[in-house]
């Protein structure tokens, strides 16, 4: 058997037993259900409000006030009331990334590094905004006036999904519209044939069951990217819980502000006898509808903009709690919980 040689960069192995295969792809098990299940909706608003930072405000009328009626006894006389207003505000910001490949490996193998970066490049984005999208959920939910938000249970019964919308809603339970579970939460409820699957029927009249169904009347996505927690053994032993989000409509807005050059390319022929890059840069926002969002400062002793806000929030900034506030007067008209449960047995 021939040893293997490692190229320069260490990422693409040589063998010389295998020297005419292809290089094959690994598997990508990640469905970045959280960006793909509707839950953020395209909002040209924002894009629109930015100012000549990085900041958006949204201005948005507030319910009409409970001021009581007067009687109408041709004596009283009527008194007006006017109609408030707030806004939400909320940060755009800003990422970049790039890859390489040299080409020195290209001419001991078939391997084509450039083409493969490519063609995961755009998913490989879209599972970091997944990830930064999760990040902000967990973020608000834990906001303050959020507590109700969050409900969690001991047990699953067949009621446990609109049993959590009552607590969180009362009779805005309807709010809820779509379920993102865990794979054990979603066999729990299938255990229990609380399963109705959507079905398609084709032009033949041949009616099969859609790999899409519903729990008490709640859209279901099953993804194994749902926060979870493993069980613990010994004293104190703890059994594994599962995180369900639950939504409404239009619970997030994300804009893409755009930037002057989105992708680059380009070339380095002295190093490492040749090498080729791709990379991106980008803006924008994912704000979940109904808060504020406050910039922290800049900190550092040689940063120029120590003490002002940042320009682009970090993703840890963003999944912080503390730098989200409730716009809304209400909780409710927040479109967005979760659930906190077991899973199978």
């Amino acid at each position: 058997m021939a040893g293997k040689l490692y190229m320069a960069d260490k990422t693409f192995p040589f063998d010389e037993d295998i020297f005419f295969a292809d290089y094959q792809d690994e598997p990508d098990l990640v469905k970045n259900v959280l960006v793909t299940s509707g839950i953020m909706v395209d909002d040209p608003l924002i894009k629109s409000k930015v100012n000549s930072g990085n900041q958006f405000t949204i201005p948005f009328y507030n319910a009409l006030d409970e001021a009581d009626e007067q009687n109408y006894d041709g004596v009283t006389d009527i008194t007006l009331s006017t109609i408030g207003a707030s806004s939400q505000t909320g940060y755009v910001y800003g990422r970049a990334h790039g890859w390489y490949a040299d080409d020195f490996p290209q001419d001991f193998t078939t391997a084509n590094p450039m083409a493969a970066i490519a063609a995961r490049a755009a998913k490989w984005r879209q599972t970091k905004r997944n990830k930064r999208l999760a990040g902000i959920a967990e973020a608000v939910l834990g906001a303050k006036g959020m507590t109700d938000h969050t409900v969690t249970v001991n047990q699953l019964t067949a009621t446990t999904l609109s049993d959590a919308a009552q607590k969180a809603y009362g009779d805005n339970k309807s709010t809820v519209k779509l379920a993102l579970m865990h794979s054990s939460v979603a066999q729990a409820f299938e255990d229990m044939e609380r399963v109705d699957y959507l079905k398609y029927t084709d032009p033949n009249g041949v009616t099969t069951d859609l790999n899409v169904y519903q729990v008490n009347g709640l859209t279901v996505l099953v993804t194994d990217e749902m926060p979870h927690t493993a069980a613990t053994s010994g004293e104190g032993a703890k059994a594994a819980t599962y995180t369900t989000y639950l939504f409404g409509e239009g619970a997030f807005r994300y804009a893409d502000i755009g930037v002057a050059r989105p992708v680059f390319n380009g070339r380095d022929e002295l190093k490492r006898g040749g090498t080729s890059y791709l990379g991106y840069r980008l803006r924008e926002a994912i704000h979940p509808n109904g808060f504020n969002f406050t910039a922290p400062k800049e900190t550092g002793t040689s940063n120029p903009n120590k003490g002002n806000p940042v320009i682009s929030p970090t993703d840890a900034q963003l999944a912080t709690a503390g730098n989200w506030t409730l716009a809304y007067t209400e909780h409710r008209a927040i479109p967005f919980m979760k659930l906190v449960t077991p899973g199978v047995a």
